[in-house]
């Protein structure tokens, strides 16, 4: 009896345990402002590239055409949000995000009104470059204000970790939202939800100025943050992870399809999303006694391990069984490669080194949807996951590079 007592005593203090890591975190008001609003300003990050695609595609009839001009805004994101970084570590995050909003408006509502007036397509690129160009990197400037607010902590871990949870959830709910308002409403209707949440978001996370991180003036000239090994290769790694990430979605829906069950596809993207939630935040309340780049190692090689067998699951049963399994490997993954970077970077360049591995999440979502599509419509909606398992594994072998070439550096250590 008393052998078989306790675990039902230790299992409730565990969950205690893990709750009070994260109820800790939002203890005090000011980071639940910023926290809250971080998550508003944000969402439009999820909801922008879908809400151009359904909004010119719908418009024009041109799915080409859809599909250029989001991946336009895409690109034009990826060379922006970089240099927006760098900027809020010199000038402020305030700052930034007083003229990046307005202009960023701008953009949508030309790329709006010129997809309306059915305007060519170089005026419609032209508007999404503006649009996409201006977008503020928030994600970057939350995990900036836990970093100024953490420090060397350990807890910064689990702040990271409670990103990563918001951040599947604004993948999860943007998505859903944009595409019910422009097929049931009107085909802007969901970029309206997008420049609506962008400005309440936005304001309201610059308002929060007691957690704003302090200006950065470095001495000298500061070297492109691409050229630390670490920044590189956490960015390398997201890339490829980005890539698993946007081909996973057109893999479950044109495999779910191909079943013949396409209502399945938002239960098996679901259960990927809750599972990556629950790896999430378990890794983050756990008080890691090895260094980030162990972690990241560590992290890597589970994400290849259980996103290999995806590529030869056979029937659609198999695949709702290892979603959940799958999912939780993929948030530790990103936890621990924001993580290596705080620990290596400057505080004069870690606004900017983290927008570039956001950037390569995007970029790597935006290719490997395109990827994966033509693969689909090659193997009848069967084939996706041959993009899906390769990405995640060529993930696996960039953090292995990144063990190899950073573990000299007792900077990871911690």
């Amino acid at each position: 009896m008393v052998a078989s007592s306790e675990p039902s005593d230790i299992r409730p203090r565990r969950r205690i345990r893990l709750l009070d890591s994260y109820a800790g975190l939002l203890s005090e008001p000011a980071v639940r402002g910023f926290v809250a609003f971080g998550l508003l300003g944000r969402m439009a990050i999820s909801m922008l590239s879908l809400g151009i695609i359904l909004m010119v595609s719908g418009l024009t009839g041109s799915y080409g055409t859809a599909g250029l001009i989001s991946g336009i805004s895409v690109l034009a994101g990826a060379i922006g949000q970089p240099m927006l970084g760098r900027l809020a570590d010199r000038q402020g995050q305030g700052r930034v995000i007083a003229f990046s909003i307005p202009l960023h408006c701008v953009g949508l509502v030309l790329l709006v009104a010129f997809a309306v007036g059915s305007m060519p397509t170089w005026v419609l690129a032209a508007a999404a470059v503006l649009t996409g160009g201006a977008y503020p990197p928030i994600g970057s400037f939350v995990r900036a204000r836990w970093a100024e607010r953490l420090g060397g902590s350990k807890r910064l871990t689990a702040a990271y970790a409670l990103e990563s949870v918001v951040d599947e959830l604004i993948f999860v709910t943007g998505p859903v939202l944009v595409t019910l308002l422009a097929t049931r409403v009107h085909a802007t209707a969901g970029l309206a939800a997008a420049f609506l949440v962008t400005v309440v978001g936005g304001i309201g996370f610059a308002r929060q100025r007691g957690t704003e991180p302090s200006r950065q003036h470095p001495g000298g000239k500061r070297s492109f943050v691409l050229r630390q090994p670490a920044v590189l290769f956490v960015t390398l790694c997201t890339l490829a992870t980005g890539v698993a990430f946007g081909a996973l979605d057109v893999a479950v829906v044109a495999f779910t399809a191909a079943e013949g069950v396409p209502w399945a596809a938002g239960l098996v993207l679901a259960l990927f999303a809750a599972g990556s939630a629950v790896g999430g935040l378990t890794f983050g309340a756990i008080p890691w006694r090895v260094d980030p780049l162990t972690r990241l190692a560590g992290s890597g090689t589970l994400l290849g391990v259980v996103f290999l067998p995806l590529a030869f699951l056979p029937s659609i049963g198999w695949l709702v069984g290892f979603a959940f399994l799958s999912g939780i490997a993929i948030a530790p993954l990103i936890v621990s490669g924001t993580t290596l970077v705080q620990h290596r970077v400057r505080k004069d360049g870690l606004t900017e080194s983290l927008t570039w591995v956001t950037t390569g999440i995007l970029v790597g979502v935006a290719v490997g949807s395109w990827v994966c599509g033509r693969v689909a419509d090659a193997t009848d909606g069967m084939g996706g996951f041959l993009v899906v398992t390769p990405a995640a594994c060529a993930a696996t072998a960039v953090v292995w590079l990144a063990w190899l070439r950073l573990r000299r550096d007792r900077n990871g250590a911690g």
